[in-house]
């Protein structure tokens, strides 16, 4: 898993059991989403972004930062991602790609 943080909140991205939850300053828990088995982790201004699979065969998906439905971003996984401005960069196989956002 991963635990990612900005100057609102912690992001606790746990690969099992599935879940991504968002820790406030005041201590209130809230679950993002679940059931999306996420191998790494990056997050911008608005969103955290999620990978899969590193095969190749899964997907990144963005999850708004304070809630809201998951939706597919690219529709291939990756060992590892960040965020950029204006872009999402992300590592698979030796191969470094970036996604617009």
């Amino acid at each position: 898993g991963s635990v990612l943080a900005d100057d609102a909140a912690a992001y606790c991205v746990n690969a099992r059991p599935d879940k991504v939850l968002r820790l406030e300053k005041n201590g209130t828990t809230t679950e993002l989403t679940s059931g999306f088995v996420a191998l790494t982790a990056a997050m911008d201004d608005d969103a955290l972004y999620l990978a899969n699979d590193p095969n190749g065969r899964g997907t990144i998906k963005k999850i708004p930062k304070t809630g809201g439905p998951a939706s597919v971003f690219s529709t291939e996984g990756a060992h590892a991602i960040a965020a950029g401005a204006d872009a999402v960069y992300a590592e698979l196989n030796g191969t470094l790609r970036r996604i617009p956002k």
